[in-house]
């Protein structure tokens, strides 16, 4: 019994862990497609409205950031 709920504990944890990896790739590519669609002018920065930037900012930014110390501490 004690076992099975270690097994499970451990999947558990493997399957957040991967949840959480594959959220970090999401956030890293976002990131620097954003950023190099306003180095190109793909995208005008300009015609974003201040909730739109913001959730960039805020999300995007931080999540390509601990992808990419992840990937550098790893």
């Amino acid at each position: 019994m004690n076992m099975d709920l270690f097994d499970v504990k451990y999947e558990l944890m493997r399957t957040l862990k991967h949840m959480f990896y594959i959220s970090l790739v999401f956030g890293f590519f976002g990131c620097w497609y954003v950023l190099f669609g306003l180095l190109t002018g793909v995208w005008d920065f300009r015609n974003w409205n201040d909730e739109l930037a913001g959730l960039y900012f805020c999300v995007s930014i931080p999540t390509g950031f601990g992808y990419a110390m992840y990937r550098l501490l790893t």
